[in-house]
């Protein structure tokens, strides 16, 4: 699976994964089964990767997506469970207290 990617400013990496069994999916919705497998797709904005998530979710319930900021925090989480609610992701919740 490819590193994270370097990201500019407003910039968001988006990940894909299988619902049932949590394995990422590459950039064509196929299991990332090797170290090259391009894994993230970058957008310049957090609408723009919720836009295309809810986009995909209407054709394929079987696929949830997290988008992650430059520091590699999840930003937002979306599965075909709840593709009409946005689940922000408060950073707080990640801290260790």
């Amino acid at each position: 699976m490819e590193d994270f990617p370097k990201l500019d400013n407003e910039q968001v990496a988006l990940l894909r994964a299988e619902v049932n069994t949590g394995i990422v999916l590459n950039v064509h919705f196929e299991r990332a089964i090797n170290q090259n497998s391009p894994v993230y797709s970058i957008f310049n904005s957090l609408n723009e990767a919720i836009d295309y998530s809810r986009a995909i979710i209407i054709d394929r319930n079987d696929i949830e997506f997290c988008v992650y900021d430059k520091e590699k925090e999840i930003l937002y989480y979306l599965n075909p469970l709840n593709p009409e609610q946005s689940t922000f992701v408060p950073k707080a919740s990640f801290s260790d207290e």
